[in-house]
């Protein structure tokens, strides 16, 4: 069964996902990136956050958030980035790194199912307590 992490990288895949084998350790990694210079986003965004020190301009749109805060901000945003790329080392929970499309399909329609009769249920608890 693919993971929520490969369908979502399918989707995207035409956008900005790409592969990359590091020629020293021999680790694959996939993910979101930037193809032509093969950047992925983590990493980009791993730099931006070197310097850790709370913007000016970041200050004066949001007055009242401490330093502490703002790198815990930026910490959030790292794990969603990378939370989007394949490591090797994770392979075992991650179907080789391979996704299976049939299996994709059926979970997909099967979550969409689920969803609407979530939504109807809801609907029909509303439309039941206004006739109470």
């Amino acid at each position: 069964m693919p993971s929520g992490k490969q369908i979502l990288l399918s989707v995207l895949q035409e956008i900005s996902q790409h592969n990359h084998k590091n020629n020293e350790s021999g680790v694959v990694k996939q993910g979101l990136g930037i193809s032509k210079p093969n950047v992925f986003l983590s990493d980009l965004f791993s730099e931006l956050m070197e310097d850790d020190v709370l913007p000016e301009r970041i200050k004066k749109r949001f007055p009242e958030l401490t330093q502490e805060e703002y790198s815990g901000g930026l910490d959030i945003i790292w794990f969603l980035l990378s939370a989007f790329q394949y490591w090797e080392e994770l392979k075992g929970v991650e179907n080789e790194g391979v996704l299976d499309k049939k299996e994709s399909e059926r979970l997909l329609k099967a979550s969409s199912r689920q969803l609407k009769l979530f939504g109807e249920d809801i609907l029909n608890g509303i439309q039941n307590r206004e006739n109470i």
